[in-house]
């Protein structure tokens, strides 16, 4: 099966345990798996989760079930690029790996820095207590961090960008 294929087959399957509400059941060993990726029970699915991506587990203890042979996919996991127009509005939200939390308690960290003349401000995404999405601070002008809760939620890390400069965009790279 082509790789536009596969990712549209996990998009479908995605797509249809969102609509049910999807949380990995306890106990469910058919919840607990997408498209081969181990999901541990209890996690709630995000629409942006992408199983095709490269990702990784957050919350300690690396990878759940290795015992299993379930592994996170190995991916082009580092610096990526995001921009925004000239105007001072944020951009979409630019999409990197996925990462599924495995306690109520994991976190993301989010690192950026420049890629253009133009001044930026970034906002990095996570989850609160109730698994509602939430966007942080990770600083303006040339470069920035922020840890954020992510809880037991298996989603894609995201950022939005937004230009400082009046009349150019900006660019960022972020990991």
């Amino acid at each position: 099966m082509s790789g536009l294929l596969q990712r549209l087959a996990c998009a479908a399957i995605a797509s249809g345990l969102l609509a049910a509400g999807a949380v990995a059941a306890p106990g469910s060993a058919n919840a607990a798996e997408i498209d081969g990726l181990y999901i541990p029970d209890g996690t709630t699915i995000d629409p942006s989760f992408d199983p095709s991506t490269g990702g990784s587990y957050a919350g300690g203890g690396g990878a759940p079930g290795p015992e299993k042979g379930h592994t996170p996919r190995s991916g082009d996991c580092k610096w990526r690029q995001a921009g925004a127009l000239p105007g001072g509005g944020w951009s979409g939200p630019s999409t990197g790996c996925y990462l599924i939390g495995t306690t109520k308690n994991a976190t993301v960290t989010y690192f950026w820095r420049s890629a253009s003349d133009a001044d930026s401000c970034v906002q990095g995404k996570g989850f609160n207590a109730n698994v509602s999405p939430v966007w942080q601070s990770a600083g303006c002008l040339g470069s920035g961090n922020t840890t954020i809760l992510w809880g037991n939620v298996a989603s894609n890390k995201q950022v939005k960008v937004k230009s400082l400069a009046v009349v150019t965009g900006s660019k960022v790279e972020w990991e």
